[in-house]
């Protein structure tokens, strides 16, 4: 398990993986924003904290079917699983982070900064 604070320095740190980054920008149809593909670009391990864990590429490329909610359609993309039905997405028409409950299909937070939902 990786502390919040550690997890976020090392996506800062994350050297960018433009093969990966291109396969989900493709999907999104969107360049992303530099921290959105560090994080992408850790995506190939999923890595946990004590309250969310990233989702893999594999997961953040199928979620609409796997997770039967269409997070295309509302411009979003999915990166980290904060359990009971709740997600991190990244609105890329917003430009915001946004916590998202699946069961109530709402969004109840929101922030400019990734750093502002996880802590």
């Amino acid at each position: 398990m990786i502390e919040t604070k550690e997890f976020l320095k090392k996506v800062e740190q994350t050297k960018i993986n433009e093969e990966i980054v291109n396969i989900v920008e493709t999907k999104c149809n969107k360049e992303l924003p530099e921290q959105v593909k560090k994080m992408i670009s850790l995506s190939k391990e999923p890595q946990y904290g004590a309250e969310w864990r990233t989702l893999c590429l594999d997961e953040i490329i199928n979620a609409d079917k796997d997770l039967e909610y269409n997070f295309s359609e509302r411009d979003q993309l999915p990166l980290i699983d904060a359990f009971d039905n709740n997600y991190i997405v990244f609105d890329y028409n917003d430009s915001l982070w946004k916590i998202l409950n699946l069961t109530e299909e709402i969004d109840f937070d929101e922030s400019e900064k990734l750093a502002d939902l996880l802590i």
